[in-house]
């Protein structure tokens, strides 16, 4: 499902203590149904509990990012699974590659740059017409070596914007300032509670990533009988070498296409929604 992103009339979200709301009508009160102004679209992904009957949300297509507009499907296929449970949020993905290599060997090496890589953007936010300025940026390199970091991107020419992000950094006076930059590591992916598992398999290789709630402040980490924050902007892209012969001919591809080289672009990331769980 795509959303158009732009203009929107603003719903109140309190979800660490309350529920959210979204207006009136059916429509209104889906936040993968906003429909703005903007001639674009982002796609939009409902994430069950980890215990769901129906299972994980799947996403099977990526397109690459570069074309300036439209859809185009990269050379090697990327199918990506997502939940959530008490710990935090669960990313499976499956690389499906011809030949697979990094040259990554410890943890924050710059592992997109150093061979195949799988990423997930991720920040909070009130209304899914936000364009988060603080996010996470976690890429795990196939050789099972985790860069993990904390992002600042305002719009251009912004100074400091408080308003359409509640990430960590810019909600209250009374948290801790926090700033960009990489998180804490040891060894090749030793980041505490976030972890990532990296197999190959037959057809390429697979990575099973944790983001704990933990690497969020309050109100956004689940605890106790609270819920996490139920609705978050995100990507999920992937650096691919598929030419065999050429390792420094890569292509790069995305859940949301951001239509240039560069996979810091908020304004792209897809709007993700964590439902409800009823046992």
């Amino acid at each position: 499902m795509y959303v158009k992103l732009g203009w929107t009339a603003r719903g109140a979200v309190v979800l660490a203590l309350a529920s959210a709301i979204w207006g009136t009508s059916a429509e209104s009160q889906d936040p993968c149904h906003v429909r703005t102004g903007n001639p674009d679209v982002v796609p939009c992904l409902r994430v069950p509990h980890c215990e769901s009957r129906d299972g994980p949300a799947m996403i099977h297509d990526f397109y690459l990012s570069t074309p300036p507009i439209g859809l185009k499907p990269p050379q090697q296929r990327t199918e990506v699974e997502v939940c959530y449970d008490e710990h935090g949020i669960l990313v499976r993905t499956h690389a499906f590659d011809t030949d697979v290599f990094s040259n990554a060997t410890k943890c924050n090496d710059p592992v997109f740059a150093l061979g195949d890589v799988l990423e997930v953007f991720i920040g909070p936010v009130e209304d899914p017409t936000d364009d988060p300025d603080w996010y996470h940026e976690i890429d795990t390199g196939a050789s099972g070596a985790l860069w993990a970091a904390q992002q600042y991107n305002p719009p251009e020419g912004t100074a400091f914007k408080s308003h359409g992000n509640v990430s960590n950094c810019n909600r209250s006076t009374l948290w801790t300032p926090c700033h960009p930059g990489m998180l804490n590591c040891t060894g090749l992916a030793n980041f505490g509670e976030l972890t990532a598992r990296v197999a190959a398999t037959a057809d390429g290789w697979k990575n099973e990533l944790i983001m704990p709630w933990t690497i969020f402040k309050q109100p956004f980490l689940r605890h106790g009988e609270v819920p996490p924050w139920s609705l978050w902007r995100g990507n999920f892209y992937r650096y691919d070498y598929p030419n065999l012969k050429n390792k420094t001919d890569y292509e790069l591809s995305g859940w949301s296409p951001t239509h240039n080289p560069s996979f810091h672009t908020p304004s792209r990331f897809g709007v993700i929604v964590l439902e409800s769980f009823v046992e």
